[in-house]
């Protein structure tokens, strides 16, 4: 169910020319302005910066990408990748469990689902950078981060 467009009307406060369509949210049936032009999508220096704001996160490549790794104590530094960035194709790959996959893929799944084959059943999981909105990708970012430090040592 989607929301349901209603007419133009004049928003308060701004010209008297301009117009903004109105929404209405059939669950909450509130009159909304939707401004697309507004949302926050991620380039990838955007995706680098959010990913290196992490604690004890570092760089490295990994073969024709980039990959973002976490350095544990007493283990080999930079060991435990939890992100990699294909900066030609805009698409960054987070390593989730597979239960946390299902959740963020059932988001949409043209702009976020899981890598084909093998790995993608183990919880990689692709990001389009271009077009998924940057408070997705923090708390997406935050989830794989968590999920590295507590993972166990084997």
């Amino acid at each position: 169910m989607g929301l349901k467009r209603l007419k133009y009307f004049y928003t308060p406060g701004s010209h008297a020319n301009t117009q903004k369509p109105c929404y209405e949210d059939p669950v909450e049936t509130k009159k909304r302005i939707i401004q697309p032009y507004k949302l926050k999508m991620v380039t990838t220096e955007t995706f680098r910066q959010m990913a290196l704001s992490l604690p004890e996160v570092v760089e490295l490549p990994h073969f024709e990408k980039t990959s973002f790794r976490v350095n544990l104590p007493g283990r080999q530094a930079g060991k435990r990748i939890f992100a990699t960035m294909d900066e030609k194709k805009k698409i960054a790959v987070l390593m989730f469990s597979p239960l946390e996959q299902s959740v963020f893929c059932a988001f949409d799944k043209t702009i976020i689902y899981p890598v084909p084959g093998g790995w993608g059943r183990q919880g990689c999981t692709i990001f389009e950078l271009s077009r998924v909105k940057r408070s997705m990708l923090k708390d997406a970012l935050h989830v794989v981060y968590t999920e590295v430090l507590n993972k166990k040592k084997k």
